[in-house]
């Protein structure tokens, strides 16, 4: 069956050509583009905004139970078992178990493991009352913080500090939770190098990440 050619001259006239559809298809690759990285920097964002805001809500499960007990222990104020002067998980052992908390700390950054036995995320009381000295150790140990970032010191005393760990940390991931928490000033000025100053420390990135400890608390 034969078409009348107006109809044909009709299907050609509203066809795309191909120079409309390569047109079409550059203006879509531009927008692209230009959403895409904004699409990522939007999540990155998120992700470090919530990393914070479970920091804050940590802290907040800690001071209530101080406020009970008066100190910082185990369950109902019994006290804690430390090996090399560190009680891991007290997050899961204490915080969660006398409802201070309603879950293990764990945030979007890191490896997304939870407790000390994966290596993941996880709240610890270290034993800081044999620290005689002043000095600010260049790695992660002891429980040692330079809140204030003036010196290279060590500015907690007392008995016990609470922190957080996060393992297997994106360097940028670091970088930027660090700034979020410690702000301009302590901020980290270089993602491929050790941060130990202010709350959030963490060690040179190998391969691309790193170990991350977060003051919380001392007593």
């Amino acid at each position: 069956m034969k078409y009348p050619a107006h109809n044909a001259r009709l299907r050609r006239e509203q066809a795309f050509t191909l120079v409309e559809m390569i047109g079409v298809l550059a203006i879509i690759a531009i927008l692209a583009s230009l959403l895409i990285p904004r699409v990522f920097q939007a999540i990155g964002d998120s992700k470090i905004s919530n990393s914070a805001s479970t920091c804050n809500s940590i802290k907040a499960a800690v001071n209530e139970y101080y406020g009970r007990y008066g100190l910082i222990a185990g369950p109902k104020g019994a006290a804690l078992t430390f090996s090399s002067g560190i009680a891991e998980d007290w997050d899961l052992t204490t915080l969660v178990a006398e409802g201070f908390a309603e879950k293990p700390f764990t945030v979007r950054i890191g490896n997304g493991l939870l407790g000390s036995v994966a290596g993941g995320s996880r709240l610890r009381v270290v034993d800081i009352s044999s620290n005689t000295t002043n000095t600010l150790p260049s790695d992660l140990t002891k429980g040692a913080y330079n809140l204030d970032g003036a010196s290279t010191t060590n500015d907690i005393s007392g008995s016990m500090v609470v922190e957080a760990v996060i393992e297997a940390v994106d360097a940028k991931d670091a970088e930027d939770f660090n700034d979020r928490i410690d702000g301009a000033i302590l901020g980290s000025t270089n993602v491929n190098a050790a941060d130990l100053s202010g709350r959030v420390k963490y060690t040179t990135p190998v391969s691309g990440k790193t170990s991350v400890r977060v003051y919380i608390a001392h007593r």
